[in-house]
């Protein structure tokens, strides 16, 4: 293990100390707010996520919204997996502004979630 290794191993275990034993859940997310001095919380439009699009549930060809693909994780053993597609949960907290789908081996891009949205007065 190179030097550089080391360092970025040393690194990760003094800014995630409670992952040193691994973790039972993986969690991708994402927030968007426009907070200023002048609104309140229920009171914030919300600006766009991704694209700006929320994604379709019909999706083809993944040109419409923003997406990740070939998503895996690592085991404790450094093996890469794919996601247990039955285990995923999507959830937006309010998909009139966003959305999320789960798309279970989507052709030759794999694991992929779709995602994004036009923001706008969320109530989050």
């Amino acid at each position: 293990m190179g030097l550089n290794e080391n360092r970025v191993l040393v690194m990760s275990d003094l800014l995630l100390p409670y992952l040193e034993d691994g973790s039972e859940q993986v969690w991708y997310g994402g927030f968007t707010n426009a907070k200023t001095e002048n609104l309140q919380p229920f009171d914030i439009v919300s600006p766009p996520m991704g694209n700006g699009n929320k994604p379709l549930d019909d999706e083809v060809n993944l040109k419409h919204t923003c997406y990740m693909h070939f998503v895996k994780y690592v085991t404790l053993d450094y093996k890469s997996v794919d996601i247990n597609s039955n285990i995923v949960i999507e959830d937006a907290d309010f998909s009139e502004c966003y959305d999320v789908n789960y798309l279970d081996n989507f052709g030759s891009h794999r694991q992929t979630f779709t995602f994004g949205g036009p923001g706008g007065i969320c109530d989050v």
